[in-house]
């Protein structure tokens, strides 16, 4: 699942598919990662993963790490409709 999130990251902030993703990279370390590419990547993570991120879930992904560590299998399981 990490390899297809860095995939999606790379490709919302049009950064070269061996560009070395770090832990700690935060919204503003890069031009790129900025208001506008925090909505593409937010919307791609949904489009992919076939998942609806509440606000809540957008504020929290506030660094690399963080986008990292969302739980994909309760997003989804949550999109379908499935009760845990």
């Amino acid at each position: 699942m990490k390899e297809q999130i860095d995939d999606v990251f790379r490709e919302a902030l049009g950064l070269d598919e061996n560009y070395l993703l770090q832990s700690d990279l935060k919204p503003g370390d890069m031009p790129e990662w900025d208001s506008y590419g925090q909505i593409v990547l937010m919307s791609r993570l949904e489009e992919v993963f076939h998942i609806v991120l509440s606000a809540d879930d957008m504020i929290a992904m506030d660094s690399y790490e963080a986008v990292q560590s969302i739980d994909l299998e309760k997003l989804v399981k949550s999109y379908i409709g499935i009760d845990e």
